[in-house]
């Protein structure tokens, strides 16, 4: 069984006991649907997601995004042999509109990540910073009740101080984990989602569910979908109108 290689910083999950690698999994799509200034919207959701966007003015929206995440296989005889962890933070801002109970957004940022990875039982270990642009535009209907949104990202990635350890040359071309081709590409992906939400008022239940298409050429081991369930804490003056 191959052991995983080498995963993307960008919400990564370490699938160190799976036969298929993934070097790229995308986080959750942060999708405010904010409608009034100073309207806060925090979205807390599985993957390691914790993501806020605030309303500055009627028609300006800032949004910040988190991600943090630790995986470990443990063999019963050798503990915590594998391990893996990530972590990212973006910023953006955008411009947001209001038709009626529709809801009209763009946003774009940029973010920082970093990745460490180690196999103690076999030496093998990678690691790498990477930044990520993004640009979003959604579209949604919203109501005290429901919120359903249709969003569209379009994200490049870029990799560097990257660093793999202990495989050996067949390894690292069926894995590929060499350097030239990890950092010298821009990586693109077109990652289209939809968002449900349902409670009452302040607090809500989200279903996000994404795929992910690379547009560049270039070998990327890459998860072509994603998917999240999580609460959304709102706090809006337009839900006592």
């Amino acid at each position: 069984m191959k052991h995983i290689s080498f995963l993307y910083f960008v919400s990564l999950l370490l699938l160190i006991t799976s036969c298929k690698t993934k070097l790229y999994i995308p986080n959750g799509s942060n999708v405010p649907l904010l409608q009034e200034e100073k309207e806060l919207k925090i979205v807390g959701s599985t993957g390691g997601n914790l993501q806020a966007a605030y309303a500055v003015t009627n028609h300006i929206g800032l949004m910040a995004n988190g991600f943090w995440t630790y995986r470990s296989a443990d063999d019963t005889d050798r503990p915590g042999n594998k391990k893996g962890e990530g972590s990212l933070v973006e910023l953006g801002a955008g411009y947001f509109d209001r038709f009626n109970d529709f809801v009209f957004e763009t946003y774009a940022g940029a973010g920082l990540g970093r990745l460490d990875y180690k196999d103690t039982e076999n030496g093998k270990n990678y690691s790498s910073n990477g930044t990520r642009l993004f640009v979003q535009p959604n579209i949604g209907w919203t109501s005290k009740y429901i919120d359903i949104a249709i969003s569209g990202r379009l994200a490049g990635l870029k990799y560097y101080d990257f660093l793999a350890d202990g495989y050996s040359q067949e390894e690292l071309d069926q894995e590929f984990l060499h350097k030239d081709l990890v950092e010298d590409n821009l990586w693109v992906f077109f990652e289209p989602a939809i968002t449900l939400r349902g409670g009452y008022k302040y607090i809500k239940a989200q279903i996000q569910y994404g795929i992910s298409k690379k547009l560049n050429s270039g070998d990327l081991k890459y998860d072509n979908t994603y998917f999240n369930v999580g609460f959304v804490f709102d706090l809006g003056n337009w839900y006592n109108q």
